[in-house]
């Protein structure tokens, strides 16, 4: 019995991906340069300018900051800052950060991408262990997508409740079977139902 009240007490608490879906769904993603805030599933009237101004077709918004489990001193987040903008220098980039709601949580500092696909901002998300990042296409409301090395995405990809509302393409799974070892969850997704490797 004791051993069994002690398990239960260290035992990881449970966070649903909906749960976690409410919570990146209030994220702000402020472009410095535009000064607009972007959301979402919302479509940015000031990006798509910038897009079509520029000649390109998609956008991304990720952050080196605070990788998953673990809260950096502001040095280190910085550091890190500074590596993406090393990494991001073959692309079109301007700054930028993600702050949720509460105005007293810091915002973390990123780079809003332009002319990335998605695989490739995935490939850096992961090295710099994010959970999630924002993905956006000209024409279409930005998404959000789970990394598939994320935790939330390899334990709660199957929950019943989300799977009519969360979505890949075959193509985009298939590439990721190549390069990593579990699902991803694009938030929103194209067509009715979630499609994904097991």
């Amino acid at each position: 019995m004791e051993t069994e009240k002690s398990n239960s007490k260290n035992a990881r608490p449970e966070i649903s991906l909906e749960r976690l879906t409410e919570y990146y769904m209030k994220n702000r993603y402020h472009d410095f340069d535009m000064k607009t805030d972007i959301r979402i599933n919302t479509i940015d009237e000031h990006m798509e300018r910038r897009l079509e101004m520029l000649k390109y077709n998609t956008y991304a918004f990720l952050t080196a900051s605070n990788p998953i489990g673990e809260i950096l001193f502001p040095e280190e987040n910085l550091r890190r800052y500074r590596q993406l903008q090393s990494d991001m220098s073959g692309y079109e980039t301007h700054g930028g950060e993600v702050r949720g709601d509460d105005d007293n949580c810091p915002a973390s500092p990123g780079l809003f991408i332009l002319g990335i696909s998605k695989e490739k901002v995935l490939e850096y998300a992961v090295k710099y262990g994010q959970a999630a990042f924002l993905f956006g296409e000209k024409g279409s409301p930005a998404s959000l997508v789970f990394c598939p090395l994320s935790p939330f995405a390899r334990e709660q990809v199957l929950c019943d409740n989300f799977n009519k509302r969360v979505g890949t393409s075959p193509e985009y799974a298939r590439h990721l079977k190549e390069m990593f070892d579990g699902p991803v969850i694009v938030i929103p997704g194209p067509g009715s139902g979630l499609q994904q490797r097991k």
